[in-house]
């Protein structure tokens, strides 16, 4: 049975007792086998409809159940929980997400394993650096411990590529002002293929490169890289909470 592992937040009512309530849960069931369990950690909400601070954890299951049944299985906790998804990112009793199912990668509309934001969140990886340090993250190819320490590189470094020159530099004048840690350089000189692109593609943590102007963005690690093509007209406001979420 494959190593999965799952993250587990709450900030409504007894968060505490409603992350333990849900790993009995997740133990209780036949074909799920508990393993290691973190720490609980207080993290600030993300988002400005998310709520009071969150407490998260996270936790290692074997399971023979195939993720799209495990995922049955952890929202239908949610749901005995209490948890109602009226609104995006906004407060909850409990908030289940499987990171990672052994090596597997799943791409589907109701599932996305590794979780797509794994690798930057600071509530995740704090709590799953202590039960899985050696995991590796089977697309960016990288332990947690890497991803960790990357993300808790303070100044964090932001780097941008794409659009163009003034979109770039209207996203670096708005967004260190709300963070202390955070230091940002944009891409004047980029590969021609990226010139006409209107999307922004970003770096989060500091590679072990050399990055400059004269860098070329197909030779920097995928492993730090957000694609943020698909995100439209509101870059600003969506680098501000990821950020807000690899700062802690």
């Amino acid at each position: 049975m494959p190593d999965c592992f799952i993250a587990l937040g709450s900030n409504l009512d007894d968060p505490g007792k409603h992350l333990n309530e849900a790993a009995h849960r997740l133990s209780r069931h036949p074909a799920i086998t508990l393993g290691k369990s973190s720490s609980q950690f207080l993290t600030a909400p993300v988002g400005s409809s998310a709520g009071n601070p969150f407490l998260n954890a996270a936790v290692q299951i074997h399971t023979d159940l195939e993720p799209l049944a495990l995922l049955e299985v952890t929202q239908e906790i949610e749901s005995d929980l209490g948890r109602t998804r009226k609104q995006h990112w906004g407060p909850r009793t409990i908030d289940l997400d499987i990171i990672f199912y052994g090596d597997q990668t799943v791409d589907h509309p109701r599932l996305q394993i590794p979780h797509e934001a794994c690798w930057y969140r600071r509530f995740v990886l704090d709590p799953l650096v202590e039960i899985a340090s050696d995991v590796i993250h089977p697309s960016r190819h990288c332990t947690v411990e890497e991803m960790h320490c990357r993300i808790r590189q303070i100044p964090l470094l932001v780097a941008l590529a794409g659009g163009n020159a003034s979109t770039q530099r209207n996203i670096i004048n708005a967004l260190p002002s709300s963070f202390n840690g955070l230091e940002m350089k944009q891409w004047e000189t980029m590969p021609d293929e990226l010139k006409s692109e209107q999307s922004i593609v970003a770096w989060l943590g500091r590679s072990p490169e050399a990055i400059t102007a004269e860098s070329r963005i197909e030779d920097l690690p995928r492993s730090i890289r957000l694609d943020v093509s698909q995100v439209g007209d509101d870059v600003v406001s969506f680098l501000h909470d990821v950020i807000h979420s690899a700062i802690g």
